[in-house]
C-alpha cells in the first residue's frame, strides 16, 4: 500500500489575502487584492514576492506592499513583451541569413547530411532534427508549402524550408552547417562560430520563456552563452546568466542585423519600478550599464 503524500489544503481568495497579511505584507485594499488573485494565480505572483521573505518563506523581512508586487509584475510583463518582440526580429533575420548562406552550397542541403558539416555525420542527431522538420512541414498550412507539395513533390529549397523551422530547429541546423558557412554567418555579428552558436541556443531559451509568460526580471538562467574575451565584455560576463547579459546580446544583434530597435533597452530599464525595496540589480544591471552597452554595441 502506497504512502499518502501531504498536500496543501485549498485556500479561497480571501484566505490567500489573509495569509499574505499574516506574513507581513501591506495590503491597503483587500478587495482589490482579492480581485487580482482571482485573475493572476497566487503561485505565479509568489515569484515576485519571495525575494522579500525570510528563508523559510514564512514572513516578509522587508516592508513590501501588494501594490509594490503588482507594479513589479506589470513591469515584468512589459520586459517580457520587449524581449519577445526583439527576439522575433532577430529570429526572422537569422532565418533569412541561414537560408541564404546554405543556399549557396545546395538548394536542398538540409536534406543531404553528407553536404553539411561534421555534426550532421552523427546520424542520430541528424535524424532527430529531420523528424522535427518533417513533422513541422506536415503540419504547415502555409500557401508556399501547399504550392511546393502540388508542383515539386513537397521538396522545399532551403530558403523556403527555413520558414517552416522554429528557432530550435534553426539553431541545430546552424550547428550542422559546413564550417565555412558557420564562420560567414557569425562574422556578420562579429562573433566566432562557437560564440554565435551558443548565442542562438541561449536566446532560444529566453525566447521560449518569454513566449510562455515566464518570469524574466529576477530569474537566474542556467544557460551561459560564450562571450568575446576582451575588456569590453568583462562586465557582461559577470552577469551572463541574468537578463542584463541577454539584453546586451539582443542590442548587439539588433544593431548587427540592421534591424529597427522599436522600444529601446534604455526605456525598458528606466521603467523599472522606483521603490526602495526593489532594485534593478536583481536583473544583473550594473550602475554604469549605459557605458557598457555603448562600448559593445557601437563597435
Amino acid at each position: 500500500m502506497s504512502e499518502a503524500h501531504l498536500i496543501k489544503s485549498f485556500k479561497t481568495y480571501d484566505d490567500q489575502v489573509c495569509i499574505l497579511e499574516d506574513r507581513g505584507m501591506i495590503i491597503d485594499d483587500p478587495q482589490m487584492a482579492k480581485t487580482i488573485l482571482s485573475t493572476i494565480n497566487y503561485y505565479r505572483l509568489s515569484g515576485y514576492w519571495y525575494p522579500f521573505m525570510d528563508k523559510s518563506h514564512s514572513h516578509f523581512i522587508q516592508k513590501i506592499s501588494f501594490q509594490d508586487i503588482l507594479e513589479l509584475y506589470n513591469y515584468d510583463m512589459h520586459l517580457r513583451m520587449y524581449l519577445f518582440n526583439q527576439l522575433s526580429k532577430i529570429e526572422i533575420a537569422f532565418r533569412t541569413l541561414i537560408g541564404h548562406e546554405l543556399g549557396k552550397y545546395d538548394e536542398q542541403i538540409y536534406l543531404k547530411p553528407d553536404l553539411l558539416g561534421n555534426r550532421a555525420l552523427d546520424k542520430t542527431y541528424y535524424n532527430q532534427w529531420k523528424k522535427r522538420y518533417d513533422d513541422a512541414l506536415s503540419r504547415s498550412t502555409e500557401k508556399f508549402v501547399k504550392h511546393h507539395k502540388k508542383h515539386y513533390g513537397g521538396i522545399l529549397p532551403i530558403w523556403a524550408a527555413v520558414e517552416v523551422m522554429d528557432w530550435g530547429m534553426l539553431s541545430h541546423l546552424y550547428q550542422m552547417a559546413p564550417e565555412k558557412a558557420r564562420i560567414a554567418m557569425s562574422k556578420k555579428c562579429n562573433l566566432t562560430s562557437a560564440q554565435f552558436g551558443s548565442w542562438l541556443k541561449s536566446l532560444n531559451v529566453v525566447r521560449n520563456l518569454a513566449a510562455h509568460h515566464a518570469r524574466m526580471y529576477n530569474r537566474v538562467y542556467d544557460i551561459k552563452p560564450k562571450f568575446p574575451q576582451n575588456e569590453k565584455w568583462k562586465p557582461v560576463e559577470k552577469n551572463k546568466n541574468h537578463i542584463f547579459g541577454f539584453m546586451i546580446m539582443i542590442e548587439m544583434l539588433i544593431s548587427d542585423f540592421n534591424l529597427e530597435h522599436g522600444e529601446t533597452m534604455e526605456s525598458i530599464l528606466q521603467a523599472f519600478p522606483q521603490n526602495e525595496a526593489v532594485r534593478s540589480r536583481v536583473m544583473g544591471v550594473p550602475s554604469d550599464w549605459t557605458s557598457i552597452r555603448d562600448g559593445i554595441v557601437s563597435t
